[in-house]
């Protein structure tokens, strides 16, 4: 069971709710009581208070604010799962011409275009190397829209390497939580 987001985790009510999860649990009606949040913040908020079994988060090549994080290591020492999500940042890393609304960060996406430009490797290649090189992740989480995405996905996921771009990154948190993005 999943707390999706803080908000439950924050109210007046959050022991509560905590607690009843926490019962379930031990009544063996549930196996695993798990978190999905957006940024580090939260992730230090909560797992202050309450513990979980599954802690899932956003990672990516732009997005590497969980990478090499102490409270990240002290959740892997107590046997907390890491499950990285929107690996392919909402399918943005994969397109080829950027939308207007990514033209204030239109830098670091010249960069990554660069980067593959003269390599033989797709970019949904590299962000499966990206991901599958962070020993922390123990799963991740895939989006597609059809069965053809799906096959190409396993397929090269079967082929990582190390070959991804070291240093194209970002911390701008309107990049990197979709949830921000303000579209018009």
């Amino acid at each position: 069971m999943y707390f999706h987001g803080i908000k439950n985790l924050t109210s007046p009510f959050a022991n509560k709710f905590y607690e009843e999860v926490l019962l379930l649990k031990k009544q063996k009606k549930i196996e695993y009581i798990g978190v999905s949040l957006y940024n580090l913040s939260e992730l230090k908020l909560v797992t202050k208070k309450f513990n979980f079994d599954i802690v899932q988060i956003p990672v990516n090549i732009f997005d590497r604010r969980f990478l090499n994080n102490n409270v990240i290591k002290k959740l892997k020492k107590k046997g907390v799962k890491i499950i990285a999500r929107s690996i392919f940042l909402k399918g943005v890393l994969l397109e080829e011409k950027i939308s207007k609304f990514f033209y204030k960060w239109k830098k670091i996406f010249i960069a990554w275009n660069y980067w593959h430009k003269n390599r033989k490797q797709s970019k949904l290649q590299t962000c499966l190397n990206f991901i599958h090189n962070q020993k922390f992740i123990d799963k991740i989480i895939v989006g597609f829209n059809n069965h053809d995405q799906l096959k190409e996905v396993i397929k090269l996921s079967k082929n990582i390497t190390k070959n991804y771009p070291k240093l194209i990154f970002s911390k701008d948190k309107y990049l990197l939580e979709p949830r921000l993005w303000k579209k018009n």
